[in-house]
């Protein structure tokens, strides 16, 4: 090898060796509570400063105050003198850059501190370093090397020294070969994947395409993210949780204390059974108060305000799942974060779960020896219920299995009739969380009628059966008088479900009673519509398809009160009890159904709800031929919006795929694979315009799709929830029944 190819060969060591050393920087901008803002490449934010031609690095941080500082770094890589201490006439063009740099920061008083560090893989003179020591502490220092830096820098003794408090010497980096080690250990930790030398390369672009002429040289957390494939950092929190506020006049449990005395002695998982109604959710969302510090306790909402049920919220998933909680867990500092990703086997989430839940109690344990992790995972049963519906996996039956340490406690809520569908370990015990006990219900009732006796509280109680959440749709009818509000329960009720029952019954009776006979049936075509479509239904569509007047719908949810939650135009059960309650007994027939299809497809204009809802409907209808031609054309899409084509058309394919597999049209379900990459690619082209430009959001966003973000409380740059993955992998030759090779679509994460 001639010389020049060695020389160049050398010098692109030195810049792998630069690159990879800022990726691993970069990462840093993924902790959930650094104060790092960005970071810049070969050059500095400050750039008509002194010195910036030593600058190989800056990161910019801002504290909760506003505080800013900054830190300045040189880096210097050896392969050949690597055994070769740096002498300071070695290191003389970065002091003096470096120095002109901290003359001009410090003048400017943009920062209230500010760092220079000098980063090499080669070892200092460790005179050199005694030198900076002392002067930074004010000890006396060796003359000639005081001298030498004087000469270099042009700075008094006074503000050398003030500049050697500044400087940093760090000489023990390891070469080019152990940055990429580090990266690949890093990726390790903080990735699902295994694939971590392609996200090495493709960081390692990231930061070299900041080299670029008339090209930025920051780099923001926003650009790591993208590397990732990730649109914003909610992300990380797929499946955040939607308990209700613990509301004002909330009665202390007195078995709460039993329970938390049971899960603490435990040496297995816990499960709580309850039926609908008794508070389960609210003691799970309630723990973190009743646990306090320094038990660490997380919640994760299963339910989600009845979102369970819908594509775009899954829950259920272990993927979604185990990134909730690991990231709960990460952004109080407990853990490392994970890094969502997609088409991981569960295994390898669990695994990962796993893991952390070892750092944290392994922490935990150092601390404070007697302090326990708690994990509450509230309504399990309806996550395997959706489990089951989508056909897929669900962590809950997973988790039960697994074993944690020994100061990790793992809950687990579900109703008791439902317990079965958790197949639990039989080491589990269930513990029964108890309807009010008569002196519940005396506190409940005096926060809302003065001088109720207990006798009084008694009944109550008795004709509730001690159901809270029974107590409180009694309660919200507003009797002036407890005497009153006890005359209006007929009779004792023996089941919690029959008390629900009995409350809805007597509502939707009511409110019929309230029209002429000729209009009762309205109602009936209003229930059914409520237990039919997807959730967030939208009053003009539910009147719609119940072939009533909108203001008949409006008067309909207020007259029901409680039991219904109206927001932005659109209505959804208020928890799951009135939600199985209505699905039971206004269950649509399959006819009916079908008509709600026409009706849709007669429609001029086709919102983007009801565009959603119409692969859904026909999926219940059992159309799978239809449902197939819908997926595999452009009918019946939204006017307007591109996005909410491109989300729809994905839903649409999700559920044809699977009707496609279930009729065993195997040449449709490729067909729709290939279909779903292409839509998949353009989907994540929009979410990148809409991510760097957020005007153009509500102009070209509709106002279902704007009202459901806001419902999140979130603007978020891509929804993953109902897409569909697609890639080479997934296919797979698999021999049929006459021994052919079939192309075949394996299920694949979402399917």
């Amino acid at each position: 090898m001639n010389q020049n190819a060695t020389s160049i060969n050398f010098s692109r060591a030195g810049d792998i060796f630069h690159y990879r050393w800022a990726v691993k920087r970069c990462l840093k901008l993924l902790d959930f509570d650094t104060d790092l803002t960005h970071i810049t490449i070969e050059g500095s934010d400050d750039f008509n400063q002194g010195g910036e031609n030593v600058v190989d690095l800056a990161e910019y941080r801002q504290s909760i105050d506003g505080e800013k500082s900054v830190e300045y770094f040189q880096l210097k890589h050896s392969t050949v003198r690597a055994d070769e201490d740096f002498k300071i006439s070695d290191l003389k063009d970065t002091i003096v850059g470096f120095s002109q740099r901290f003359v001009d920061t410090k003048d400017s008083k943009d920062y209230a501190d500010f760092e220079f560090t000098i980063i090499t893989n080669r070892k200092i003179c460790p005179k050199f370093k005694i030198t900076v020591n002392n002067l930074a502490k004010g000890l006396t220092a060796d003359t000639r090397s005081v001298n030498t830096l004087k000469k270099y820098t042009k700075l008094s003794e006074t503000k050398l020294r003030d500049f050697c408090s500044h400087l940093n010497l760090y000489d023990i980096e390891g070469n080019l070969n152990v940055q990429k080690q580090d990266i690949h250990k890093e990726l390790s930790r903080i990735w699902i994947s295994k694939n971590v030398t392609d996200m090495e390369h493709l960081l390692i672009e990231t930061v070299w395409e900041r080299l670029e002429p008339n090209k930025s040289n920051t780099i923001k957390k926003e650009d790591i993210l993208e590397a990732f494939n990730i649109t914003d950092i909610n992300d990380f929190f797929p499946a955040p949780p939607k308990f209700e506020a613990l509301p004002n006049n909330y009665v202390p449990r007195q078995q709460q204390d039993t329970i938390i005395n049971s899960i603490q002695s435990t040496n297995t998982h816990t499960i709580i059974t309850a039926s609908g109604g008794i508070g389960k959710s609210i003691l799970s969302s309630n723990l973190v108060n009743i646990l306090p510090m320094p038990n660490i306790v997380i919640a994760y909402d299963c339910f989600g305000n009845g979102g369970y049920r819908k594509t775009s919220e899954k829950r259920h998933t272990v993927k979604d799942a185990m990134t909730q909680v690991i990231n709960e867990l990460a952004k109080d500092g407990y853990c490392l974060q994970i890094i969502p990703t997609r088409n991981e086997p569960d295994e390898h989430w669990i695994r990962q779960f796993l893991d952390r839940i070892d750092e944290v109690c392994s922490n935990l344990t150092a601390d404070h020896p007697q302090a326990l992790l708690v994990i509450v995972f509230d309504a399990v049963d309806n996550a395997m219920m959706a489990a089951d519906e989508f056909n897929e996996s669900c962590f809950a039956n997973q988790l039960l299995k697994e074993d944690v340490p020994d100061n990790c406690r793992l809950v687990f809520t579900c109703r008791p009739e439902r317990l079965e569908l958790l197949d639990p370990p039989s080491s589990i015990v269930p513990l029964v969380l108890s309807p009010f006990t008569i002196k519940e219900t005396l506190k409940n009732l005096q926060q809302y009628y003065a001088d109720v006796n207990i006798a009084q509280a008694e009944e109550f109680n008795s004709l509730t059966g001690g159901n809270p959440r029974v107590q409180a749709n009694a309660l919200a009818l507003n009797y002036k008088s407890l005497n009153e509000l006890l005359l209006s329960f007929n009779s004792t009720i023996i089941t919690v479900e029959d008390l629900i029952e009995r409350q809805l019954e007597e509502a939707i009776n009511n409110l019929k009673d309230d029209f002429p006979s000729a209009f009762r049936q309205d109602i009936d075509s209003i229930c059914i519509g409520l237990a039919t479509l997807p959730p967030f239904i939208p009053l003009y569509v539910l009147a719609t398809i119940a072939s009533v007047p909108v203001d008949l719908v409006k008067s309909f949810v207020a007259d029901l009160g409680r039991p219904l939650w109206l927001t932005d135009h659109a209505v959804q059960f208020r928890d799951e009890p009135t939600e199985k309650w209505f699905q039971d007994n206004f269950s649509a027939t399959k006819e009916q159904i079908s008509n709600y299809i026409d009706t849709i497809k007669r429609l001029d204009i086709v919102s983007p709800y009801i565009a959603e809802a119409l692969p859904i409907l026909l999926h219940k209808s059992e159309k799978h031929d239809e449902l197939v031609a819908l997926a595999l054309s452009d009918e019946y899409l939204p006017e307007g919006s591109p996005y909410d084509k491109s989300l729809i058309k994905i839903t649409r394919l999700q559920y044809a795929f699977k009707a496609s597999l279930k009729v065993n049209r195997i040449h449709d379900a490729t067909k729709l694979a290939l279909l779903a990459g292409e839509e998949i690619a353009s989907n994540e082209r929009q979410n990148e315009v809409f991510k760097n430009n957020i005007d153009l959001v509500t102009q070209n966003l509709s106002e279902g799709r704007i009202t459901e973000l806001a419902h999140k409380k979130v603007i978020r740059g891509k929804w993953q929830g109902s897409e569909l993955v697609y890639s080479a992998s997934l296919l797979a030759s698999l021999p049929d029944s006459k021994g052919q090779a079939t192309v075949y679509l394996r299920s694949a994460e979402h399917f």
